[in-house]
């Protein structure tokens, strides 16, 4: 019940995200906050650089960061958990959300990072860093999905520390940032909003799932999760729907989903794109074209296991990964079987 709760929040939030933004934008300000709109990565590094420069930037490793190239920025501070900061003069922190409220103006941070809760506490200026997609109409819906991401993630009931952030402090306030940004990013997203199918991979709560329980071994070359790998043709370029090729059909992660993504038919209508717009990789078009061939070819069919075993292997095995092995073709063809046991005079 959870799930379709979840499914259905985060479906109707997207439908109506261009009223969330307005709710959002709305009543953070109200709370002398302010909001940056970065269109793409390139927008969102160069506003994000410009809002930290004068100060003494504190930050942890993030998706997002990696999204807009700042995962290795000069000056900052990247944070590990149990790690103390230092904090002198003019301090910065950039921190990453779950959700933004829209009927508050809220933002939603959990963390198992005790360091963070000094960052909240002492630095005067705190940026936070989301995608658009990233909205939740309010606060009793928000607290569902953070128990689906503590659960889904973490195998917990709950997180150690949830934060609400409403803005700047209050004049009685003895603690909390004298100025509040939100930097929200969009790069691609819009377009994945457009499309239909694609859109549930927004929905994502960014809780692991979908890569904990799938049996996709990530190469060094493929983006952190699975669900990345479904936006990334849309967020970074077409060039990346090959990766599409190499996510397995098995429907653990859909099934493991906490927010009931179809993971497994948005996989398959990247490859329907990917084939469509030519961009499936020419060592995978020549492959099933060679496989088209041997198909039609009783010739081809009932050639031996072990021509059929260094076939599979010679065109897919970078595809199939390390982590798998191949299946082993029988000896005999069921065409060669028939004949045999039936005679040719059934044939």
């Amino acid at each position: 019940m959870a799930r379709r709760r979840a499914f259905h929040t985060r479906s109707k939030t997207l439908e109506h995200l261009d009223k969330h933004l307005i709710d959002f934008e709305t009543h953070f300000t109200r709370n002398q906050g302010k909001m940056l709109w970065a269109p793409n990565a390139e927008n969102a590094q160069s506003e994000l650089k410009q809002a930290t420069a004068n100060y003494t930037t504190f930050t942890v490793q993030h998706r997002l960061l990696n999204e807009v190239g700042l995962q290795k920025q000069a000056g900052w501070s990247y944070l590990s958990e149990g790690e103390m900061a230092s904090f002198s003069g003019k301090n910065c922190a950039v921190l990453f959300p779950d959700f933004y409220i829209s009927e508050n103006g809220a933002l939603m941070l959990h963390h198992n990072n005790p360091v963070l809760d000094g960052l909240l506490a002492n630095c005067e200026k705190i940026i936070y860093v989301l995608g658009i997609e990233q909205a939740c109409p309010s606060m009793h819906e928000a607290e569902n999905l953070m128990n689906l991401i503590a659960k889904q993630g973490e195998g917990k009931k709950d997180f150690p520390a949830v934060h609400i952030s409403l803005g700047n402090k209050f004049g009685r306030e003895s603690k909390g940032p004298q100025e509040s940004l939100v930097v929200l990013i969009d790069n691609g997203r819009s377009t994945i909003i457009g499309e239909i199918p694609q859109r549930q991979s927004l929905y994502c709560i960014h809780c692991g799932a979908c890569s904990k329980y799938s049996n996709f071994a990530n190469d060094s070359e493929a983006p952190e999760s699975v669900i990345d790998i479904i936006k990334a043709p849309f967020i970074k370029g077409p060039q990346y729907f090959e990766a599409n090729f190499k996510l397995p059909l098995s429907g653990l992660a859909t099934y493991n989903c906490p927010v009931a993504i179809d993971l497994k038919g948005l996989v398959l209508e990247n490859r329907h794109l990917a084939v469509q717009q030519k961009q499936e990789g020419r060592s995978d078009a020549l492959a099933w074209k060679a496989w088209k061939t041997a198909m039609m070819s009783r010739k081809w069919l009932n050639k031996g296991a072990s021509m059929k075993s260094f076939t599979l292997k010679s065109f897919f095995k970078k595809h199939w990964g390390e982590g798998r092995e191949f299946p082993k073709p029988v000896d005999q063809s069921f065409n060669e079987w028939w004949q045999k046991t039936r005679g040719k005079s059934e044939n």
